[in-house]
């Protein structure tokens, strides 16, 4: 057997692979799916443990592990969290192979199927447009280990590190992204239903705060 776990690149090999994705397979199938989950609001998070088949994430489930979670949550502290789940099918699939079983496997329901796609660079500019607490649940998503959330602030591009949800008030003409206010330094950005304070930025380029 081989254990694939965070992997880059295809896998070409002669033994049987098993793939540990993150999520509750069949649902967020492809890349990404933790960033996926976490923009949309998942309140469970979870690793599955499947033969690779070759057709992506299709693989019959060996073991799945989940847990629940609570918002905000950035993505280096739901990486953290679904370890547990990582050792959870570990444990699950070495005592079946120490043991020489047959794994019990099952396949996937392809009528509850979803995929979560790859992210380039243009993925990671943050779209005012949205509800603002998707646009605060995108900037916690895409954080440390990614590139982080961008937008632009007097024509320099920036990554938004951090943000906080700000009172929202009554404005006639809701022309979101613009700044309504400075809150001792920190910009105040209107959103399609609320207002979103940014707390830690810093220059794209420079990467200073």
């Amino acid at each position: 057997f081989s254990i694939a776990i965070s992997w880059r690149w295809m896998i070409s090999i002669k033994s049987t692979l098993i793939v540990l994705h993150d999520s509750i397979l069949p649902r967020y199938r492809g890349f990404l799916p933790l960033v996926t989950q976490l923009i949309e609001k998942e309140k469970e998070l979870g690793v599955s443990a499947i033969i690779a088949s070759e057709s992506y994430d299709k693989g019959d489930i060996i073991y799945a592990s989940k847990i629940t979670i609570n918002y905000p949550i950035t993505i280096k502290k739901a990486i953290e969290k679904i370890g547990s789940c990582y050792i959870q099918c570990l444990k699950h699939i070495l005592f079946y192979i120490e043991t020489n079983k047959n794994f019990e496997c099952k396949k996937q329901d392809e009528n509850i199927a979803t995929y979560s796609l790859w992210r380039d660079k243009e993925d990671y500019f943050i779209n005012w447009n949205w509800p603002v607490e998707k646009i605060l649940r995108f900037i916690d998503a895409l954080g440390f280990p990614y590139e982080g959330a961008k937008s632009f602030l007097d024509d320099n591009l920036v990554i938004i590190d951090k943000a906080r949800i700000s009172k929202n008030v009554f404005i006639h003409n809701r022309d979101v992204g613009k700044i309504i206010f400075n809150k001792e330094s920190r910009p105040i950005v209107v959103c399609k239903d609320g207002l979103l304070e940014i707390v830690q930025i810093r220059n794209y380029e420079t990467k200073a705060s």
